[in-house]
């Protein structure tokens, strides 16, 4: 996050502008602010809206990484109330078995209260089977990834063995 906010990709200290704001909902744009922090200003408004109208929505946009979809969710069950929370993201994974990027990591989210004190039982999951992150970081250590990772197989790249049959770099840098 830190290496983002100097390379001016993330902008510490964001404004969060309304575009449109009906009773129920809210869309609201932020120039490339922290995910955590715009992301929860954005639940925080519709926790608002469904408090006073049984629903809430917020959409914003221009938002920098998102962080765990966990968060948002719970925050809104904590209130007594069922979370949703969605991100899109760049398309960087192939899908199980192809070898070209058609995948975003694409989280959701789910939050719903429990009785009495109790952590809400939250459901944060995604679209690929691990973070691009962890491809790269393999890539950067010279490793293969597992196919465990569900990134696919190219036997090729391991002498037809399968067992860790995608070279990351590849990967990683977009020519799966």
């Amino acid at each position: 996050m830190v290496e983002n906010i100097q390379a001016g990709s993330t902008n510490p200290d964001p404004e969060v502008k309304i575009l449109a704001e009906y009773p129920a909902s809210v869309l609201a744009e932020t120039d490339r602010g922290i995910g955590r922090y715009v992301s929860a200003v954005g639940m925080d408004m519709a926790i608002e809206r469904a408090e006073t109208y049984g629903i809430g929505a917020a959409t914003i946009r221009g938002v920098a990484h998102w962080g765990r979809g966990y968060s948002y969710a719970a925050r809104a069950a904590r209130a007594g109330m069922i979370g949703l929370a969605f991100t899109n993201a760049i398309i960087n994974f192939p899908a199980w078995g192809t070898s070209a990027a058609s995948l975003g990591n694409n989280p959701m989210a789910i939050g719903v209260p429990v009785e009495g004190d109790g952590e809400p039982a939250v459901l944060d999951i995604a679209m690929t089977q691990t973070a691009i992150g962890r491809v790269r970081e393999a890539a950067e250590a010279g490793q293969r990834c597992s196919t465990r990772l569900g990134v696919g197989c190219r036997r090729e790249a391991d002498n037809g063995s399968g067992s860790n049959c995608r070279v990351p770099t590849l990967l990683a840098d977009g020519r799966a």
